[in-house]
């Protein structure tokens, strides 16, 4: 019986890996022609060890060097078989190698930057365009198999890839390709519950975020239906993954010009899930165009105003404190006036209400903390409100939002004093952060001793709020304030903790992915 004569790619497989024949990857045949994947697979895993890897090392780099010129300039069958040897490759390495360092210097002869704008940028190509559906299976299988490769990168690719599926699934709404994004979604773990879409009615269905909708701003109204669902520890986890990509966002300065940049307002929607004071809705937050920066605040002050409970997230609240402490000091730098002050304003302090009220229940470590970290943006306001309140009144009317809230201020303020008999909680006076929160109180206080008694005086004459502001204003006469430093610094340093939550997000990612899943297409 006559044998089938082995294929041609076999033999250029032969000359690359065993005679280490360069140029055979660098003509036009090798990616013509279909690759074998079982048997570049097999080449792969007869190597024994990591001496042998490392001595094949300058071939494999001269293939991905070569497949990656074919994404970036040639079309047609040569993409589709340089994208399926890619994956093979990546799937192969991804079992022989113990960390990302170590892959990249075996398989990138660039720098991963490099590769990342090449690979991502085809992609996108070829998910959004006309390119036919086997094509857009092949790299979404790459994609797939890429990741599940490499589950423990330390660059934080949960974000990178999140924010490249977001771009394809935005722009592919038309595409029948969107379910099987929907699928790679899936396995990252970050598809948003479904439990809202009863009463989200037709119309608010139909409702855009405008002519100049974005990434970003569908990410925001995602995030709102994210932060809705609290209950579980995978709920908890997508919306810590949300928060930890906007303080990424966030911490870039391109990204903040972006956000307050007018050109850039649209009506954006967010979901708010119901309360005993509303019912749920999703609607645009205001009836005319806003700045994605004032979305942001919205979807923050949201949060912090609806996630207070005895499990408490810290983390959470760090993160959001961290995000809207940065805003507010771009603010206050380009002398931005925010559209609403108020309901921001009066989340921090409900905040600092719950914490306070619940020392006893919480480990005070973190509750001092968190109560630091409210307390500086709370000062934020004092000390540099004037150049980002809506306009002179607002900043004067600060001052009387918070004697208004004295009860809660002195409150703390009892629990920080040394006299223990003036102590309604016994908390330990040994957290790191226990003095700054009695330092950060001393100018709050000190408005609420100005302020409160004048009030109290009148308090029965149904003031106006022009009396009222009159009345702080001459408060201000013998009102003298401390001068904190460090007001403008936004420290985040949880980044061990953060990078062992993106780790445990891989691990527990389903990794069903097969390198050799075009074998079973009929090329004929």
């Amino acid at each position: 019986m006559k044998q089938n004569p082995e294929p041609k790619i076999v033999k250029l497989y032969h000359q690359l890996f065993e005679e280490e024949n360069l140029n055979v990857v660098k003509t036009d045949e090798f990616f013509l022609l279909r690759p074998h994947l079982q048997h570049l697979g097999s080449l792969f895993n007869g190597w024994p060890d990591d001496e042998t890897l490392q001595k094949k090392k300058h071939i494999i780099q001269a293939l991905i060097s070569s497949i990656l010129r074919i994404l970036e300039g040639e079309q047609g069958l040569k993409v589709f078989n340089a994208c399926q040897t890619l994956g093979v490759i990546t799937n192969f390495v991804g079992k022989k190698v113990e960390s990302i360092p170590q892959a990249q210097c075996l398989l990138l002869p660039g720098t991963p930057e490099d590769f990342a704008k090449v690979f991502s940028q085809r992609c996108r190509d070829v998910i959004i365009g006309d390119s036919s559906l086997t094509l857009k299976t092949c790299f979404l299988n790459t994609l797939l198999t890429i990741w599940s490769s490499f589950p423990k990168c330390l660059n934080n690719p949960l974000i990178i890839n999140f924010c490249i599926l977001l771009q394809l699934v935005e722009e592919s709404k038309q595409n029948q390709f969107k379910k099987r994004l929907s699928e790679l979604e899936d396995n990252i773990g970050i598809i948003p519950p479904h439990t809202h879409d009863h009463i989200i009615t037709d119309q608010e269905q139909q409702i855009s975020n405008g002519n100049n909708s974005n990434v970003f701003s569908l990410f925001l109204s995602f995030s709102s239906f994210v932060f809705a669902d609290f209950d579980s520890k995978q709920q908890q986890d997508q919306t810590k993954l949300c928060l930890l990509i906007l303080w990424h966002i966030i911490n870039e300065p391109y990204v903040q010009n972006a956000i307050q940049d007018m050109h850039l307002s649209t009506n954006i929607s967010l979901y708010k899930s119901p309360m005993l004071h509303r019912s749920a809705s999703f609607a645009p937050i205001s009836a005319t165009p806003i700045t994605l920066s004032t979305a942001l605040l919205e979807l923050l002050t949201d949060f912090n105003s609806t996630h207070l409970k005895h499990n408490f997230p810290f983390l959470h609240y760090h993160l959001s404190l961290s995000i809207t402490h940065r805003i507010l000091i771009y603010h206050k730098k380009c002398k931005i006036r925010l559209r609403s002050w108020r309901p921001l304003f009066n989340s921090l302090v409900s905040i600092i209400n719950y914490l306070s009220q619940n020392l006893t229940k919480l480990p005070n470590d973190e509750a001092f903390h968190l109560l630091y970290r409210s307390l500086l943006v709370v000062n934020f306001f004092i000390t540099y409100g004037d150049t980002f309140l809506p306009d002179a009144a607002a900043y004067d009317f600060l001052y009387y939002e918070i004697s208004r809230q004295s009860t809660v201020f002195a409150r703390l303020g009892k629990i920080c004093k040394n006299d223990d008999e003036e102590q309604l909680f016994q908390v330990d006076k040994t957290c790191e952060c226990f003095p700054k929160v009695a330092n950060q109180l001393i100018n709050i206080l000190s408005i609420i001793e100005h302020i409160r008694p004048k009030l109290e005086v009148l308090a029965h004459s149904y003031l106006t709020e022009e009396q009222v502001i009159n009345i702080v204003q001459q408060c201000f006469n013998d009102l003298t304030l401390k001068l904190y430093e460090g007001l403008e610094n936004v420290e985040f340093k949880d980044e061990k903790n953060l990078e062992n939550f993106l780790e445990s997000l891989t691990e527990d990612m389903p990794h069903s992915v097969n390198a050799f899943w075009s074998e079973k297409i009929d090329f004929c």
